[in-house]
């Protein structure tokens, strides 16, 4: 029986943009996050068809903080939240969002949502 483990990249106070690279890791920590971030994810291939999933995770402080918007290698992707409606962070929480990146023809669509935990 083995073990799944992935690398993920750490950071701390993000905010703002932020480049995440995932052509080295697709996960990306970040504690105490001191405002809302946009996910620049740098490195993203461009191949048709294809769907990209990536994670960035925020170990809230006392005033929570969201990823409000994602850029693909600089151009913003508009963010296509689950349920239709933009999820706020939750203080003193673990907040996770994924989002998957879908590549069709030479456009982007990007589907998000929040996971809340603790």
């Amino acid at each position: 029986m083995g073990v799944i483990s992935e690398a993920f990249d750490y950071s701390l106070s993000d905010t703002g943009t932020v480049s995440y690279n995932i052509s080295e890791k697709s996960i990306f920590y970040v504690e105490a996050p001191t405002g809302d971030i946009t996910a620049n994810f740098t490195n993203v291939p461009t191949t048709s068809d294809r769907i990209i999933t990536t994670t960035v995770i925020l170990s809230q402080s006392s005033t929570p903080r969201t990823v409000s918007a994602v850029q693909i290698d600089g151009s913003s992707s508009a963010i296509n939240w689950l349920d239709g409606s933009t999820p706020s962070g939750t203080a003193n929480k673990q907040d996770v969002f994924s989002f998957n990146l879908i590549r069709s023809g030479s456009s982007w669509i990007t589907l998000g949502q929040l996971s809340k935990y603790g």
